[in-house]
């Protein structure tokens, strides 16, 4: 029997925020997309956190900042960072970072081009792609479809033909003038293409525990802001060598305007 061919301009494998992201641009440009995502849904656990400047900005041209800023982390409340050993105690060390809102009043009152033109957002993964995934359900032009796993793809002078798979194991083919690989680290788009993947991998496994609280900085005298626990002093050092390194970059890219010094407590001199 033979398989049905399905076509398209363009076809986006892997549908996370940079493949919908992509899927969302090129909809709004009138462009047929196809969209593939072998898991069966979204997300539901924390993984990314932060879209930076770039991404904002990407996100505004694309018309929806405003509704992943009223989604995410408080414009009000600063980014700040702590290195605890426990939420009981205070902090072995304190960044201070700008809220939002801070951020974006130095934009406005920058004007010389030297910053970007949106701040940054914290907004875990999960609460990000619903709505990246409900933008695109208002493109007609932009297929989305879970549980379709790519096989494999051939291209020729004109097009690029790729083999897919759904769950109920039936297979069919998309034929598009481009296929665009946005599936991640395990990408089969980048591993049938030759492209090497540099680094170590599984370099540590860690345990994540997610849970909801309503008081939780009623409850936590740390302060707002991002509070990575360390259980053990060689990964208190780890945690702070890896933001001071981090610091030390930022000063760096940019000498005029330094990260604040970090605030050590008396505990973490002795």
């Amino acid at each position: 029997m033979e398989r049905p061919t399905m076509n398209a301009d363009v076809i986006v494998v892997g549908a996370g925020p940079v493949g919908m992201t992509l899927a969302l641009d090129l909809g709004q440009r009138g462009i047929k997309t196809i969209l593939i995502e072998s898991k069966s849904g979204l997300l539901k656990l924390p993984k990314m956190e932060r879209s930076n400047p770039r991404t904002m900005e990407i996100f505004r041209r694309l018309g929806i900042v405003d509704r992943l800023r009223a989604a995410g982390y408080p414009a009000n409340i600063a980014m700040d960072c702590f290195i605890a050993t426990s939420l009981a105690e205070p902090p072995l060390l304190h960044l201070h970072y700008p809220s939002v809102a801070e951020a974006q009043r130095a934009i406005t009152n920058c004007t010389d081009g030297r910053l970007p033109r949106e701040a940054y957002q914290l907004i875990s993964q999960y609460t990000l792609e619903p709505i990246l995934l409900d933008e695109l359900h208002q493109l007609s032009n932009v297929e989305i479809m879970f549980d379709c796993r790519l096989v494999s793809f051939e291209q020729d002078q004109k097009n690029v033909t790729a083999t897919v798979k759904h769950a109920d194991g039936t297979e069919n083919f998309i034929c598009a003038g481009f296929l665009a690989g946005c599936d991640g680290g395990s990408s089969t788009v980048r591993k049938q293409l030759g492209i090497a993947l540099e680094g170590k991998g599984g370099i540590a496994k860690v345990n994540q525990v997610f849970f909801r609280s309503d008081d939780f900085y009623d409850k936590c005298k740390i302060g707002y802001g991002i509070i990575p626990l360390s259980a053990s002093p060689m990964a208190v050092l780890a945690s702070v060598a890896s933001l001071l390194s981090r610091m030390t970059a930022g000063i760096l890219r940019c000498k005029r305007h330094p990260p604040q010094e970090p605030t050590l407590s008396k505990k973490s001199r002795t």
